[in-house]
């Protein structure tokens, strides 16, 4: 393998992660990754793979999906276990490639998840230590390029599932089947299939069109409705529900009237048609949803449609049944029974007192954290730490270099040095004038004591000059000020190799032995709440300047509000805790007017939080009525809009 190959080789893979950063997918990095490899050897072909819980799958690759699986299933790719194998591959004739040997390397992207990069390779086998390396680097860049694939396809599932969250919520919100009907065909449509859907009711006449996908009232005498309503009908007839019926020919041979329909359906460029029961309580079917699929590709996993079935049929439970029509008007007997029943209820919430509580969200945080910045302009020349390490004081963490510092103490130490060789030649000059015995003696050696004085000065001068460039320069090397944990997310990539500016904040340390505390971000919108419940105001008036200058800013008395906490990631445990401290003033945080207040966490609930954790709290704010509790938010609403129309 000559120098020049090697040199092609660094060059196109430059190229491949210039392509890389810039965001390319994985599929689109297949092809440049084999230029890059054919700088190294004949034809190679790249394949890469994820393996999962055991199962091992293909992301791109340079050959058809059928080599990519016939390659999987031939190099056992479960039993890898080591970062990079070298193994015969016997089955590569198989594959039409002449390839006698190949490589796999694994990289690790999380806990379940492993990226093998596999090379085909053809090349001397003296050349493949070399060639491993290359496989190596460029194994790097793919399985960084996979990572991303696989974070971009995990955010659009998850998007997808907070949509479905969405839709259930919406489909338990309906008050009517009829809003239920219309819930499933107009928002349904994005997870039953992006077709169709047509939800139909069994009336005693047969089924009828509740509601359909795009229109908000149907035409029932149109002869799409009807043709719906019939296929529906011979459906459930033929028990071929929960189904995926292909409207290119009929599921029964002999069923005239079916293929006819299916028929018509093809006609119209439907290639697929579901119906699906929706049971009420008692086992009975009064409902059935209706799915038309006009690109079979857009089907839905069947566990999927089971899914969202289901929460369609608990949405249909829980709807109010429906009543009896009768003659009953405004003073009937029920309605005059449920209006006293209603005035009863909200006179008692009114005199009924409740704990009032305003839900804020924080995070936790140690209470002793440092924050380091640059002392002076420079460049991050060595990082000794790395995120989420533990560091004790005084541990050197990081080192910044600044040239002109540099520079400056260079000339320093030349004028120093250039002072002193002129003081030590003045008085070698003094001491040869004076045993000389010469006529103008005395006024030259005053002319040299004097100019010997100046240079004195200056040489003091520029040693302060110097002692103050060193300490700057020796300022540059950073230690931490406290033993703690190092809290700074991607801290190689943001600061090594990189300018800083000085007052730039590079990085911060967390004492996590030590006390801890909830930040909590209160909506100024209802901050006013917990200032009363703190004793901070007096009757709805602000304090009197005499006596804000004996407060504190932020410090709250001895027994502030009670705060109750849960973790976001363990719901479920509840913990208590008190307000110790509340800010004046209001800021601008994420969008919102809010003021900051804390509130210290007991030793032994802190020993399993993470620095930054997310928390739901409810601060207690006192005793009001149940009326205002349940309607604090109505209002409040009320007060504001009364005092704009005034």
């Amino acid at each position: 393998m000559s120098d020049a190959s090697i040199q092609d080789f660094e060059q196109r893979l430059g190229q491949l992660e210039a392509a890389s950063r810039r965001g390319d997918s994985l599929t689109d990095l297949m092809l440049p990754s084999r230029y890059t490899m054919e700088a190294l050897t004949d034809h190679p072909e790249v394949i890469v793979l994820v393996s999962e819980l055991d199962q091992t799958r293909v992301l791109a690759g340079t050959i058809s999906d059928e080599d990519c699986r016939s390659f999987v299933s031939s190099a056992s790719l479960s039993d890898v276990v080591d970062e990079v194998t070298i193994a015969k591959q016997d089955a590569v004739a198989n594959l039409g490639r002449s390839s006698d040997w190949y490589v796999l390397i694994v990289r690790t992207l999380s806990a379940t998840q492993r990226c093998i990069c596999a090379f085909l390779c053809s090349e001397d086998p003296r050349s493949r230590s070399v060639l491993l390396d290359a496989a190596r680097t460029l194994a790097d860049i793919l399985a960084e390029a996979a990572g991303r694939t696989l974070l971009s396809k995990l955010t659009q599932e998850l998007q997808y599932h907070e949509n479905l969250k969405a839709f259930v919520r919406r489909l338990g919100r309906s008050s009517t089947p009829e809003l239920w009907a219309q819930e499933i065909a107009q928002s349904g449509v994005e997870h039953l299939g992006k077709g169709r859907v047509s939800v139909l009711r069994f009336m005693r006449s047969g089924w009828q069109l509740m509601a359909v996908t795009g229109s908000t009232s149907p035409n029932l005498q149109s002869d799409a409705i009807r043709r719906n309503e019939q296929l529906v009908s011979q459906v459930s007839t033929l028990s071929l529900r929960s189904a995926w019926l292909c409207t290119s020919r009929s599921p029964i041979e002999n069923d005239e009237p079916l293929r006819i329909v299916l028929a018509q359906y093809a006609a119209l460029g439907v290639e697929q048609v579901r119906v699906d029961a929706m049971p009420g309580i008692d086992g009975s079917i009064h409902y059935s949803i209706l799915v038309e699929l006009f690109d079979s590709n857009e089907r839905p996993a069947d566990a999927l449609m089971d899914m969202v079935r289901h929460e369609m049929i608990d949405a249909l439970h829980v709807l109010p049944r429906t009543t009896r029509s009768g003659k009953a008007g405004l003073f009937g007997t029920a309605t005059r029974n449920l209006v006293f029943t209603a005035v009863a209820l909200f006179l008692a919430s009114i005199v009924i007192p409740a704990d009032f509580e305003i839900e804020v969200s924080g995070q936790a945080f140690p209470k002793e954290r440092r924050r380091i910045f640059a002392p002076d302009d420079g460049l991050v020349e060595e990082l000794l730490v790395a995120s989420d390490e533990r560091v004790s004081p005084q541990q050197t963490i990081l080192r910044l270099r600044n040239p002109e510092r540099e520079l400056e103490l260079n000339r320093v130490l030349g004028e120093v040095e250039s002072v002193q060789s002129r003081i030590q030649s003045i008085r070698t000059t003094r001491t040869s004038s004076a045993s000389n015995n010469g006529t103008n003696t005395g006024n030259r050696s005053a002319e040299l004591s004097g100019e010997e004085q100046q240079l004195l000065q200056k040489l003091s001068a520029l040693q302060q000059e110097q002692k103050l460039v060193e300490q700057q320069i020796q300022s540059l090397t950073i230690t931490a000020p406290i033993g703690g944990m190092i809290y700074q997310r991607r801290l190689q990539e943001q600061l090594l190799s990189r300018p800083a500016q000085r007052g730039q904040l590079l990085l911060e340390v967390v004492n996590t032995d030590g006390e801890w505390e909830l930040e909590l971000q209160i909506p100024e919108s209802v901050v006013g709440y917990v200032q009363a419940a703190a004793g901070e105001l007096s009757n709805g008036a602000q304090p009197s300047e005499a006596t804000a200058e004996h407060m504190a800013d932020s410090v709250i008395k001895e027994s502030g509000p009670r705060v109750q906490f849960t973790l976001t990631s363990r719901v479920r445990e509840f913990h208590s805790t008190s307000l110790s401290s509340l800010d004046r003033a209001t800021h601008l945080y994420d969008g919102q007017l809010s003021c900051l207040a804390t509130a210290m966490i007991e030793n032994g609930t802190a020993g399993n939080l993470r620095p930054g954790q997310a928390v739901t709290a409810r601060i207690n704010c006192g005793r009001r009525s149940l009326a205002f509790v349940w309607f604090r938010e109505v209002v409040e609403f009320w007060q504001r809009k009364k005092f704009t129309w005034l």
